[in-house]
């Protein structure tokens, strides 16, 4: 008797694994390239199909209709009806309905991808629709969304480093500046953010010159320079006061990812010194 109760269960146990829950997401495509949200969530138990499908997800019209068919194992490849519908948000007429067949194959030997091609019908058997499906095992897009997600959120972050930017400084006395510095190097952005009008500068790292008579305008004046350990002096005097004084300057100073803006306003002659601290460890 306990040998027979055994044998049954073993039985039981192996009818209930022939079943297999399909549950995929995506899209119908028809003939005019219009798309709309599509997702079939199926159960296969020794070839035969049954289940529902939601169609126009989300939508004041979303409808889920049931569906039945049958699943090919060798082929990998399903014949699919929809039937009656469980429930619609749509205020159509039932004859109005449209209710699609499909032949569908995984694309896949993962069978993550479903793709195929459907036929829609009215209730009198009037063709109604036709074109491509194209669905996702919702698993797939799970994950595949995570990944998503988690790379947005990272160049979220490296774009967020990227603009981080000190609040602009107004200079207009001979100020020295002291900024601890990180890269090996140091680029300027040098530019006249007003009205031009004939402003020149002079320019020095170290004391050595960068720039001399240099005439201030529009277009954005980009060096890059090379610091030594410890700390970088980094001149600029006004050469003159062009033909609306003060000499006025914008200035970028970029570390790596920080950006230090500076707005200068000098007299003639007057300077202004950057005194960059470069780590030594």
């Amino acid at each position: 008797m306990k040998i027979y109760k055994l044998v049954l269960l073993i039985i039981l146990n192996k009818v209930s694994f022939c079943q297999i829950d399909y549950n995929f997401s995506g899209v119908l495509i028809l003939e005019n390239d219009q798309e709309i949200s599509y997702s079939l969530n199926l159960i296969e138990k020794d070839g035969k199909i049954s289940g529902f499908s939601l169609t126009n997800i989300g939508l004041e019209d979303e409808t889920k209709t049931e569906i039945n068919g049958l699943y090919f194992k060798y082929e990998n490849e399903f014949q699919l009806n929809e039937k009656n519908n469980i429930y619609t948000n749509s205020n159509k007429e039932p004859e109005k309905f449209c209710f699609i067949s499909m032949n569908l194959k995984f694309s896949s030997s993962k069978k993550r991808y479903l793709e195929g091609t459907f036929e829609g019908y009215f209730r009198n058997g009037k063709k109604c629709s036709k074109g491509k499906v194209l669905l996702i095992e919702e698993k797939k897009i799970k994950k595949i969304s995570k990944n998503i997600l988690k790379k947005i959120e990272n160049n979220t972050n490296n774009r967020l480093k990227v603009k981080k930017i000190i609040a602009t400084k107004n200079i207009q006395t001979q100020d020295t500046i002291k900024i601890e510095w990180d890269s090996d190097s140091v680029k300027i952005n040098i530019w006249d953010s007003n009205q031009e009008d004939g402003d020149k500068i002079n320019l020095k790292l170290n004391d050595k010159t960068i720039l001399n008579n240099f005439v201030t305008n529009k277009n954005k004046k980009t060096i890059n320079l090379k610091l030594k350990k410890g700390k970088n002096f980094l001149n600029l005097v006004a050469v003159n006061e062009g033909l609306s004084p003060p000499n006025t300057s914008k200035v970028e100073l970029i570390d790596k990812k920080v950006t230090y803006p500076i707005i200068t306003k000098l007299k003639k002659n007057e300077n202004l010194t950057f005194e960059l601290i470069k780590n030594i460890y």
